[in-house]
């Protein structure tokens, strides 16, 4: 290292002197522009200050010292130290890469960023109020007032008294904010709150009945008419025989009423053979009393006590004995049939059952002729 220093000092020092011994004969020779170029510094320059060096003219040789301009800082990009805000300045910094010096500038605050926030809100009767308020550091601005709605915010319409047939009701309202009430009429309903139908006059045979009904709120009646029954006749009785000259008759009888009504029974067929008057004189002595089977005593119908029991009897009379007797039953609701004994019998008694049926006896003599009784309701 040493020896390389001696070598760079003893080169300067012989360059120095052969510059100076051939200055008078350069000095000579400057009819020409020189070309300087540099060809050796001897200072070297910094961002800030000026170096030296050894220009030489590229024509003649000529070489003197000048100044070497200073390079210049060499910034770095800038770079943000302390970022702003929004009330106060932030600072950024650059740097020399090659000294490195250091640069730094302010930047501005960047002002606060408001949107306003609703700090209470306006009700149908009282004002609100809303606040500036800066998004990115939170801090606060100017307050304004928000007028009040005026608009209530109503419940939907409950009935408080319930209307009826008679009277009006009441029904009501209410704001879910601020707990204002309003009231209206439940106008009357026309629906009307009927008991059951009940019979206030029964119907006949003949005449219709009457059943009513009653609202049990005003009182409000309606009536409706009950159709005739119609007469429930029986199967007839021969209150007359027929002869071989005349006509009989039979009587029928309502089992609901009682009422009557009769039929002409034809006279009955001649003998066959012979004149009238033979006929006439060979008419049986007994033929003009014939008998027809019929019901002398019919059976009563009646109420049966939880305890105690109802017999029903019929009596028949005419045909040809002996009888027999089949009795059968009707239910009050279907007046279907149905038989109590499925053949016949030698009982003219019958021990009833509780439970609204209507009975009745069929009655047949020997020869298969057969009467039936009236019908009687047992209850």
């Amino acid at each position: 290292m040493k020896r390389i220093v001696i070598c760079l000092f003893t080169l300067a020092l012989l360059i120095t002197l052969s510059s100076a011994l051939a200055l008078p004969a350069l000095a000579a020779v400057d009819d020409h522009p020189h070309s300087y170029k540099l060809a050796a510094v001897r200072k070297e320059p910094t961002c800030t200050t000026a170096g030296t060096g050894l220009y030489r003219c590229e024509v003649c040789g000529h070489q003197e010292m000048r100044d070497i301009p200073a390079l210049g800082h060499k910034w770095s990009a800038w770079k943000t130290t302390k970022a702003a805000t929004c009330a106060k300045a932030g600072t950024q910094t650059r740097t020399c890469s090659r000294c490195g010096e250091k640069q730094t500038k302010s930047i501005a605050a960047t002002g606060h960023t408001y949107e306003w926030k609703v700090t209470r809100n306006a009700t149908c009767g009282a004002d609100g109020t809303r606040q500036q308020v800066c998004k990115v550091c939170g801090a606060k601005g100017k307050t304004e007032t928000i007028p009040a709605t005026g608009k209530h915010t109503w419940t939907k319409w409950t009935i408080t008294k319930a209307p009826t047939c008679k009277a009006a009701g009441e029904q009501s309202r209410s704001c879910s904010v601020c707990g204002e009430k309003q009231t209206k009429v439940a106008p009357k309903t026309d629906e009307h709150t009927f008991g059951a139908w009940t019979v206030s006059q029964a119907a006949a045979c003949e005449k219709a009945g009457q059943e009513k009904r009653a609202c049990s709120v005003c009182g409000k009646a309606e009536t409706r008419a009950i159709d005739p029954l119609g007469h429930d006749w029986d199967h007839g009785v021969t209150t007359v025989p027929a002869g071989y000259l005349e006509t009989g008759v039979k009587t029928y009888t309502c089992a609901r009423c009682g009422a009557t009504k009769t039929e002409e029974v034809p006279v009955n067929a001649p003998m066959s053979g012979g004149s009238i008057m033979d006929q006439l004189r060979n008419i049986p002595p007994d033929a003009g009393s014939h008998d027809e089977l019929r019901i002398v005593t019919q059976p009563e119908g009646g109420s049966i006590d939880p305890d105690g029991s109802l017999t029903l009897s019929v009596e028949a009379a005419g045909g040809t004995p002996p009888y027999t007797y089949q009795w059968r039953g009707m239910s009050s609701v279907t007046d279907w049939p149905f038989w109590f004994n499925a053949e016949n019998g030698t009982d003219s008694t019958l021990e009833a059952q509780k439970g609204n049926r209507r009975y009745y006896c069929q009655v047949y003599d020997s020869k298969g002729n057969h009467v039936d009784s009236a019908k009687v309701l047992v209850t």
